[in-house]
């Protein structure tokens, strides 16, 4: 193994963080127990407000990223994993409001994982397998409140338990 692979699985890492942090940003809006306060709450834009009412809001129906509180749609420089969070400090650049810390852990953290897979492993059903798992603990983490979504994901998880040991001994790993 080389610094390459380590290179690669941390800017693949980038990536899908980046994705994760879209559907936990999506899952927890979509399934708010509270639509009713959002809707009338003046701080949120009409762009989040529309998508609640119409329940478009889910990371299955594709949709461009925006600040949940101004509506500004994010441009490409601001949608690369880490570095826009790092270069505008967190803040949308439209209005200044800070989307939080949690995004910036949830991609570092998927790209460390992901490096350090691509550098210890060397079997490609075994990486995949443990990074799909990093993944959907983070999910779990943090929507597991969410109303259906959370029965849903805690029963992914527990065939996941089970699965695992039948993949990796299928899989020789």
């Amino acid at each position: 193994m080389n610094g390459l692979e380590g290179i690669t699985g941390f800017l693949l890492g980038m990536v899908w963080g980046s994705f994760i942090n879209l559907c936990i940003d999506r899952f927890q809006m979509a399934h708010l127990a509270d639509h009713e306060r959002v809707l009338n709450d003046p701080l949120y834009s009409e762009r989040l407000k529309d998508h609640l009412r119409q329940g478009r809001f889910s990371p299955l129906v594709p949709s461009r990223s925006f600040c949940f509180f101004c509506g500004h749609i994010l441009r490409i420089k601001e949608l690369v994993p880490l570095l826009s969070y790092l270069f505008f400090r967190g803040r949308c650049l439209s209005c200044g409001q800070a989307y939080g810390i949690r995004s910036f852990f949830v991609e570092l953290t998927h790209s460390l994982f992901f490096g350090a897979l691509f550098v210890w492993l060397e079997r490609w059903p075994a990486i995949i397998i443990l990074a799909l798992d990093f993944s959907l603990i983070w999910l779990i983490t943090t929507c597991h409140d969410c109303r259906k979504l959370g029965g849903w994901l805690k029963g992914l998880s527990v065939l996941m338990i089970f699965l695992n040991p039948i993949l990796f001994l299928v899989l020789e790993f």
